[in-house]
């Protein structure tokens, strides 16, 4: 296969796991400690103690989950961290540890940002390929659209 210049190139972007893993750190000490502290808030005096006591072990089971979360989070950027996205005139090219795959722009039925940071490239066949970790995963789209429409 001969090798062509690609028109865009994306890899994933420290940014990207970085906001991920303050949004889930936040998101889950809010749930965790959200109700702990309104049923602290609101309690009647006779179990009140208790939940005083049981509060330091939930900061304390909260804390283990958040750094379980992170290092998951890290761990799988530093798998996909030397993954390769190219949009050439007319694929879309992914080369990475997995190996290497390429899908024709024709191919493509749906582009849809998703979440924060990913872009799911739906194929005419029903597949699914998610490119993961983009800094700007809008941007990714309008250029493979464009690409699109080019040809």
């Amino acid at each position: 296969m001969d090798r062509v210049d690609p028109i865009a190139q994306w890899r994933p972007a420290s940014k990207a796991i970085l906001r991920r893993i303050a949004i889930v750190t936040a998101l889950t000490a809010l749930g965790l400690q959200l109700p702990a502290g309104l049923a602290q808030a609101f309690s009647e005096t006779p179990y009140n103690e208790m939940l005083r006591l049981g509060s330091g072990w939930s900061l304390l089971a909260t804390a283990g989950l958040v750094g379980v979360f992170a290092i998951e989070d890290l761990a799988a950027w530093r798998r996909r961290r030397r993954e390769v996205w190219q949009l050439t005139a007319s694929a879309l090219i992914y080369d990475g540890p997995e190996g290497h795959g390429q899908v024709a722009l024709s191919d493509i039925k749906t582009l849809r940002k998703q979440w924060l940071s990913r872009v799911v490239v739906t194929l005419q066949n029903g597949q699914s390929v998610v490119i993961r970790d983009l800094a700007h995963p809008a941007e990714v789209v309008a250029q493979i659209q464009a690409a699109q429409t080019a040809l």
